[in-house]
């Protein structure tokens, strides 16, 4: 080793590259698929954009209840993978279906570096975070094999946990 530079992940088309070869070696290599994969995520071109099937806050009964304290609910999908959640005082708790690994991640694009959170949901994929920013966010799962599916940007502001 020793041959790359410390901005080999700079380069769009060097990195595609990478993780094509990284992706196709079947053989003893997964260390270097997650190698590029940690690379290509700073990069974030790589991630799938989940679609949005359900929100509660375009639900007709929520025009009845106050926006302020009902709990928002969202599902967003990608092939088969689902990622649910809701939004009550300031903390959003969900899970992801099929879980597989990895972990999620919150990000607001307020922050300097987007990512705002981090978290392994347990076995049966269920997460939590508490919103220390009340603005805009999203979610995104990156599996046990780095495959990455974002949520949509949830509009804030949102209350945080008081």
């Amino acid at each position: 080793g020793g041959g790359m530079t410390d901005t080999w992940y700079d380069d769009d088309d060097r990195l595609a590259e990478e993780l094509a070869v990284a992706l196709a070696a079947d053989g003893p290599a997964p260390e270097t698929a997650a190698m590029v994969m940690a690379g290509y995520d700073i990069v974030m071109t790589d991630t799938i954009e989940a679609g949005l099937i359900h929100d509660s806050a375009t639900d007709e009964l929520a025009a009845v209840r106050s926006a302020d304290t009902a709990p928002r609910m969202l599902t967003y999908t990608e092939s088969d993978t689902e990622i649910e959640f809701e939004i009550v005082d300031g903390v959003v708790v969900g899970h992801v279906d099929p879980f597989e690994g990895g972990q999620v991640q919150l990000e607001q694009p307020a922050n300097r570096d987007h990512m705002v959170a981090v978290v392994e949901p347990d076995r049966l994929g269920s997460f939590e975070f508490i919103l220390a920013s009340p603005g805009t966010f999203r979610l995104r799962y990156v599996d046990g094999s780095g495959r990455s599916v974002a949520t949509g940007w949830i509009d804030g502001p949102h209350q945080t946990r008081r």
